[in-house]
């Protein structure tokens, strides 16, 4: 596919072909001349039908920063959709059937997740972990090691 722009303003060629300023008829405000658009095209589509999901993280290092910017200022993460293409569905649903609230089971996933894959960068990820861990024992009656070690243990 070949486009190409050009204005008449920036016409190329010689330059005493060239058309100047001053060439232009004058025109009220708002009725500058646009510039102009040629699109000439010879693709052909070849390639298999590709379902792409928009905002779905595709590595280990993406699926970090979309987790990172699921945490709330509280330090909880939701139990979202997001949240649930990171982790999974059976991780997620391992929190119903343990009777945890939604949002702190999600937290303990997320931190175990970012436990797993940021193993390499202990000070960024003790800052991350940092609220989080508030937000769990501010929830009274939650064990986090052991909530811990059960979404450690369901983290992919």
């Amino acid at each position: 596919m070949d486009i190409t722009t050009q204005h008449p303003a920036h016409e190329t060629g010689p330059l005493e072909k060239r058309r100047k300023i001053a060439d232009y008829p004058a025109q009220s405000q708002g009725t500058a001349e646009s510039p102009v658009l040629h699109i000439s095209s010879s693709v052909t589509a070849t390639t298999p039908d590709v379902r792409v999901v928009l905002g779905s993280p595709r590595c280990a290092e993406d699926q970090v920063v979309q987790l990172v910017r699921l945490q709330s200022f509280d330090g909880s993460f939701p139990a979202n959709t997001m949240l649930v293409q990171i982790v999974g569905n059976k991780a997620l649903d391992e929190g119903r059937e343990l009777g945890v609230d939604a949002d702190l089971w999600a937290t303990v996933l997320a931190m175990a997740y970012l436990q797993k894959y940021m193993a390499k960068q202990p000070e960024l990820l003790e800052g991350l972990l940092e609220k989080a861990i508030e937000f769990v024992k501010q929830q009274g009656g939650a064990d986090l090691a052991d909530l811990l070690a059960k979404a450690q243990a369901l983290v992919a």
